[in-house]
């Protein structure tokens, strides 16, 4: 069921989106992301690891090989 979410624009007139719809379309973006990581990985046959902009080293997305699917590395920290 999709929730509709209003919103006041400034000059006085409300929007509404479709928030189901929103976050379908983020989940959408995640499934194309996840995939060519794993089709990278699968064609070299290695890890292919993600890292949060601005925090190198601590890859919290990527391709196991073994398991052969898109694993969560760590927790996302929230500060």
């Amino acid at each position: 069921m999709a929730v509709r979410e209003a919103a006041r624009r400034p000059d006085g007139i409300f929007s509404g989106r479709r928030k189901a719809e929103r976050e379908g379309a983020g989940q959408d973006r995640l499934d194309v992301f996840c995939g060519f990581l794993r089709e990278i990985g699968r064609r070299l046959g290695k890890p292919v690891l993600m890292d949060p902009e601005g925090d190198y080293g601590h890859s919290v997305l990527g391709f196991d090989v073994e398991a052969d699917r898109v694993v969560l590395l760590a927790d996302p920290q929230v500060s």
